[in-house]
């Protein structure tokens, strides 16, 4: 994942600046200002789905983990014994 976070933040960079660069040369309503606008919109978009795939994943592997953890008892003959 680190590798695509890399990559969309740069192109969110890049799409900014194209942007602004766009709405200084023809203005804020401008069919190109509006297209880069949602380029934006969807690259921001992305990158949000990630951060939170890759929060889920880690707090998936974190619970699973932690279950590892505990021990059980399991009646055997007259005593318990832990397994």
């Amino acid at each position: 994942m680190e590798n695509n976070d890399s990559e969309i933040r740069k192109a969110i960079e890049a799409i900014r600046e194209e942007m602004t660069l766009a709405v200084l040369a023809y203005g804020l309503e401008s069919t190109i200002v509006l297209r880069k606008s949602k380029e934006l919109d969807d690259l921001l978009n992305r990158f949000e789905r990630l951060k939170s795939e890759g929060k889920a994943k880690r707090e998936k592997e974190a619970m699973g983990r932690s279950k590892g953890g505990v021990r059980k008892w399991k009646n055997e003959g007259d005593g318990r014994a832990m397994v």
